[in-house]
């Protein structure tokens, strides 16, 4: 039975290729097309090859549209019907025979839109207005977009809801635009006729096909569809006269008078979801990630969907796994049910209408994710002339999508992924990208430098581009040593030396970047970029709190630099050592770093490192008790920092000011000054300084007794720290809560969570701990509790060990109290330079 219908079915073909003249591969597209089929001719090559229709509707369809074009009788007819496996062939084919013989003027809807139709209701009453009015001239509209975004679908669903507005009828016509050879005005001119008058002989003249048209739509209220349209010429003909409306859809962006057109956009998320659910169920929890890795497109979501519908041996989490991977992932969204086309089968139409040079420049622009502007097109473009020319053409062809707003182009994913894989050489455009964004990266970090007003150009300049920036530098790790990849990596280490240091996480990418640079200096034997990276590998290691390791690198880089004599390395090695023995509380060691580094920096003008260690060595008298001497170094690295610009260090060195005027009890002023500097982290979206000054702001609101704010702010801290490139010591936040916990009434929880920090802080503890021993201790102790003594006494240790100037006032209200076993006047710290 299969064999006589696909043989039933070529005698068709070939019928209706001697009535019209056209090649069967044609022949078949339109026949596809009028079933509903995005993928045209390939369902009935399918058919061909001896398989039955799955559905009775598209083979009752597919005879109806056979006979019409054929003039075959009733009996053909029901022996077509029942080789094809219809078990009412009579009554089927009399209901046939009966719709041919209707009157014009009463002509069938087309096909429903699938019963799965999702989304774009606001698309779809947008346009049913447009095509509903009733201006002079007939309504045009255009629906465009790229291949696969759901157009003809759209248009069924427009049809169905125009009925009545239109109650004569609709015609669809598949005018093959991506095809080698799209259909001529004339001929789909023609078959309009047919449609319209199925008694009409076959007219060659356009001007006479053109009247009949005009004439025969004049006394009628239809919506004619142009499907796939190729361009302005070839749909011109068919625009209906008033009462009747021209329905356009096209991969293609031209204009006609009077024309609107509706740019038609991925599925919203929520629409997608709703889509892939509706066609598999089981996708469940997985039907957000399914859609992101579909693009949204609502062919890829189809696909995806009836595949794991299909077949339910595939393990959802599985097929999600090899979709990330872009290699895989057109190779996944092909169907093996031949009714649904593939994503790159689609995509290839719309690129194989490209000139040569347009393709080229589509696969070499694959290597950029995310939204691009001109120059960076240019920069990685070969061989294509005119570049913002391709760009355009490129974009009348939906291939490439663009935001009039921004001025910036980009693709969507699986176009990317499709250029990708057609792409024959991709290392030399590679190449290109990473040098244009290494240069873009330089000139953001340049205009950091200069600090003042030019900080948030450099940063817009460098988020806008912080994607691709990224991406090159992910390129360049995981090529094999070369001297021209290994010359970009350390090109991409000294441009991004200051704002990489901000943007970059540092675990996940500063050090990964740096590691691979210190790689490339050492085969390149470049002692400057050893260095450099030596040292800013200590600075990541420092952000994670990794303190021994970060001394590590900071010492290699200190021996490189003094070995060759470059004395202003060495000042910024010593800095950071210095740093690094202020938090592991080797104060006399960070001192003698922070004081040589000074030295160091003055002989060379180096402000910004002598900024930076004046603001150290600051720290430093702060945690030994020497206030006056803390406000003096201070007051010195705020002066040098804003003359230099670098308003990221004036947010830091502000928040240690705060923290001298906290000491000396002037709670007020330390708060104004934290929200200073917490403003100005928030214009650089420093997230990683933003939660060390709401947890200083949180410890002076503490100390000030506004329990409220402290709260607000010690939490906002928690809430925003896990988020951060170089997280805050969550530790710090847990001591200060804990203070807040006692203070608030809840003894045991503050009490316990106390304990927790104490039992965190190895051998000595460090100035933040120590601190909030004394206020525990203190408080201990003025209620008569004989635990002050015993936290208080952590205070003692601390200032032992540090050298610190108050400790032997301390010592001795420490033993008063001991001896009265009563409450006793707390200690004012003092005021020692």
């Amino acid at each position: 039975m299969d064999e006589e219908f696909a043989a039933l079915l070529t005698q068709a073909l070939k019928q209706i290729k001697r009535r019209e003249g056209k090649n069967l591969a044609l022949i078949q597209d339109e026949l596809g097309y009028a079933l509903g089929r995005d993928s045209g001719g390939s369902v009935i090559e399918y058919w061909r090859k001896g398989n039955q229709p799955a559905a009775l509707s598209d083979l009752e369809t597919l005879c109806q549209e056979i006979q019409r074009r054929t003039q075959f009788d009733a009996a053909w007819c029901s022996t077509f019907l029942h080789s094809g496996g219809h078990p009412y062939p009579e009554q089927a084919c009399q209901q046939i025979f009966t719709a041919a013989e209707a009157p014009a003027s009463l002509q069938p809807a087309l096909r429903a839109p699938t019963s799965d139709f999702t989304g774009r209701q606001d698309v779809v009453d947008s346009i049913t207005q447009l095509l509903a009015s009733a201006p002079a001239a007939a309504p045009i509209v255009a629906i465009r977009g790229m291949g696969g975004v759901g157009k003809t679908e759209l248009a069924y669903r427009l049809a169905q809801q125009l009925q009545a507005a239109y109650p004569d009828g609709q015609i669809m016509l598949a005018l093959h635009g991506t095809a080698a050879h799209p259909r001529t005005a004339l001929d789909v001119l023609q078959q309009c006729l047919f449609m319209l008058q199925p008694s009409a002989g076959l007219i060659q003249d356009r001007d006479v096909l053109q009247a009949r048209y005009t004439s025969l739509l004049s006394t009628r209220r239809m919506v004619i569809i142009a499907d796939d349209a190729a361009d302005a010429e070839q749909v011109q003909p068919l625009i209906p006269p008033p009462g009747s409306a021209l329905l356009i859809t096209t991969r293609r962006r031209f204009s006609l008078p009077g024309m609107q057109s509706i740019d038609l956009e991925m599925l919203a998320p929520v629409a997608a979801r709703e889509l892939v659910l509706s066609i598999c169920p089981r996708i469940g929890q997985h039907a957000d990630a399914l859609a992101h890795s579909c693009g949204y497109l609502p062919l890829a979501l189809r696909i995806s969907a009836s595949e794991l519908a299909n077949d339910d041996t595939q393990s959802v989490s599985a097929y999600l796994q090899r979709l990330s991977d872009e290699n895989m992932r057109l190779q996944l969204l092909r169907a093996a049910d031949s009714s649904l086309s593939d994503v790159a089968s689609s995509l290839n139409l719309s690129v194989a209408t490209l000139p040569a040079p347009a393709q080229s420049a589509l696969f070499q622009l694959g290597v950029l994710t995310g939204s691009f502007d001109l120059e960076a097109a240019t920069a990685i473009l070969d061989a294509v002339p005119d570049v913002p020319a391709t760009l355009g053409l490129l974009r009348r062809h939906n291939l490439v999508q663009y935001d009039p707003l921004t001025q910036r182009f980009s693709l969507h994913d699986l176009v990317r992924a499709l250029a990708l894989l057609r792409l024959a050489d991709p290392r030399p455009v590679w190449l290109r990208y990473a040098a244009h964004y290494a240069q873009v990266a330089d000139a953001a970090d340049t205009l950091y430098q200069q600090g003042g007003s030019a900080v948030e150009a450099a940063l817009s300049t460098f988020d806008r581009e912080r994607l691709h920036i990224g991406a090159a530098w992910r390129w360049l790790q995981q090529q094999p040593a070369a001297d021209d990849t290994d010359a970009l990596a350390l090109e991409f280490v000294h441009n991004t030396i200051y704002i990489g240091d901000l943007r970059f996480n540092s675990r996940s990418e500063r050090i990964p970047q740096l590691t691979h640079g210190l790689a490339a200096a050492q085969r390149l034997a470049q002692r400057h970029s050893q260095r450099v990276c030596s040292i800013n590998l200590g600075r990541a290691y420092f952000q994670l709190r990794e303190f021994a390791t970060a001394i590590e690198y900071f010492q290699a880089g200190l021996e490189l630099a003094r070995a060759d004599r470059r004395h202003h390395v060495e000042a910024n090695a010593l800095d950071n050592l210095g740093q690094a023995y202020i938090l592991l509380n080797r104060l006399d060691a960070a001192k003698e770093c922070l004081e040589a580094a000074v030295t160091i920096a003055r002989t060379g003008e180096n402000r910004f490192c002598e900024a930076s260690s004046l603001n150290n060595l600051g720290v430093v008298c702060l945690r030994q008790g020497q206030l006056l001497a803390a406000r003096a170094f201070l007051t010195q690295a705020l002066a040098a920092i804003r003359e230099v610009g670098y308003r990221r260090g004036e947010a830091w060195s502000l928040s240690y000011v705060a923290l001298v005027q906290a000491a000396e009890h002037n709670h007020h002023a330390a708060e104004q000054t934290l929200h200073t500097a917490l403003q100005i982290a928030r214009q650089l979206a420093d997230q990683s300084a933003e939660v060390q000054i709401l947890a200083y702001l949180g410890w002076v609101t503490l100390l000030d007794a506004d329990l409220e704010s402290a709260r607000e702010y010690l939490e906002a801290a928690a809430a925003l720290n896990p988020a951060c490139s170089a997280p805050f010591d969550q530790e710090w936040i847990n001591g200060k809560l804990a203070l807040l916990w006692f203070r608030w009434g809840d003894e045991r929880h503050g009490l316990e969570l106390h304990s927790q920090r104490m039992a965190a802080v190895v051998q000595h503890p460090d100035w933040d701990s120590a601190e909030e021993c004394r206020l525990l201790g203190q408080w201990l102790l003025q209620r008569g509790d004989e635990r002050g003594s015993r936290v208080f006494q952590r205070w003692i240790d601390y200032q032992t060990h540090v050298n610190h100037a108050d400790r032997e006032r301390d010592h001795a209200f420490m033993q008063r109290m001991q001896s009265a076993g009563q409450a006793a006047t707390v200690p004012e710290q003092s005021e020692t330079s």
